[in-house]
């Protein structure tokens, strides 16, 4: 099936009627090779498929409602028509994606907003509560029998008072490393209820940052987030420069990383050497 510009694609929604697609266009060149496949724009018709191409509705696109898709459509969209798109909608752009099979769900959905409004709502509070209880069972369940594994890594083996300031920084980094591993592990093994390595994986946090940073002001303490691959990879950040007074040192390092490529640790001396700040090609970061 064609997807040019224009095309106008009906399918079938769940109460029997029409709903309909426009596609817009292809990526420019410099969208390329970020953006595949074609824009395109869920319209708000719905109705009988052969009034289709009649309708005012086809030029009305969904607020937001805007996606490039990748592939041919599914057979049971069909081409009813073009409407070639106007000026102002070929300057049109969406940072988001989605399969063809997501776009009768929405319109239907929407429809129901309007013409079933009560069993709609109920429906939608029935599947909140089905996917709260699932995901608190997933919970209960994953914290019976899994945990974060920061074996050989916390505590250091070296004692704190004996720490140099580039022993902490290398220590911290190995750390995180493995508690980034766990994250996305976490997340692999519950991603059916969406992942739940941010509720299992504070406690882990904790102890990292209690291990080698100094407490944190505010009433939310010191936070972290993950990503894959791995931001803090021993493998990948070497110390450049170690600068050390009584009370206070930096550790400056070198990343093979394209987002990040400097990083500074400032440490100061309590207990030990602790981390107190750390900077990102000059940004303070939260960690």
């Amino acid at each position: 099936m064609s997807v040019a510009p224009g095309s106008v694609l009906a399918f079938r929604l769940d109460n029997g009627m029409y709903g309909a697609c426009r596609v817009i266009r292809a990526p420019r060149k410099d969208e390329q090779p970020v953006r595949k496949g074609v824009l395109v724009f869920i319209t708000r018709f719905v109705g009988d498929k052969n009034d289709a191409m009649k309708s005012p509705d086809l030029k009305k696109r969904f607020d937001r409602m805007l996606y490039w898709i990748e592939g041919a459509p599914p057979r049971a969209f069909e081409r009813v028509g073009a409407i070639a798109p106007s000026a102002k909608e070929i300057a049109l752009a969406s940072q988001f994606t989605a399969p063809w099979e997501m776009l009768p769900n929405v319109v239907y959905r929407d429809w129901r907003r309007t013409h079933d409004a009560d069993a709609l709502a109920r429906e939608v509070a029935k599947d909140k509560e089905d996917s709260a209880k699932k995901r608190a069972d997933a919970l209960a369940a994953l914290r019976a029998s899994d945990a974060f594994d920061l074996t050989g890594l916390v505590p250091l083996e070296k004692p704190i008072g004996e720490r140099e300031p580039e022993d902490v920084v290398l220590g911290f980094i190995a750390a995180m490393n493995q508690w980034e591993k766990e994250c996305a592990r976490i997340d692999k093994k519950t991603d059916d209820v969406g992942g739940l390595s941010f509720e299992l994986s504070a406690p882990a946090m904790k102890t990292i940052f209690d291990e080698f940073c100094t407490k944190a002001d505010g009433a939310y303490g010191r936070r972290g987030s993950y990503s894959m691959p791995p931001e803090y990879d021993p493998k990948k950040e070497r110390v450049t420069k170690v600068t050390k007074k009584p009370r206070a040192a930096e550790v400056e390092t070198m990343r093979k990383n394209p987002l990040v490529r400097s990083v500074r640790y400032v440490l100061k001396k309590t207990d030990g050497w602790r981390i107190d700040a750390v900077f990102k090609d000059g940004r303070k970061s939260i960690l």
